[in-house]
């Protein structure tokens, strides 16, 4: 699934990130980064998803242990664009 920054956020250990679909917008993925690496073209990170509304990437709930998820990210014409997968 593809997926694009919902706001210019640095993608930093400790912050949260919001992400959305990049087909249909209202389709977002919150993320509390754990990990992250980037070069100037790519970006890789770990984190937990806090809040999805994407069927393929779980949420955990309250009093559940954190549904990790992985990132990679490329920069294409000064937009950011990846894939997260629910690990």
């Amino acid at each position: 699934m593809d997926f694009e920054f919902a706001y210019d956020l640095a993608v930093t250990p400790g912050k949260e990130v919001v992400f959305v679909k990049s087909d249909d917008r209202h389709r977002k993925v919150r993320v509390l980064i754990t990990e992250a690496s980037s070069t100037n073209e790519t970006l890789t990170f770990s984190g937990n998803s806090l809040g999805s509304s994407v069927r393929k990437i779980k949420a955990a709930k309250k009093d559940e242990p954190p549904v990790p998820v992985t990132g990679h990210f490329g920069e294409t014409d000064g937009v950011w664009r990846g894939s997260l997968k629910q690990l």
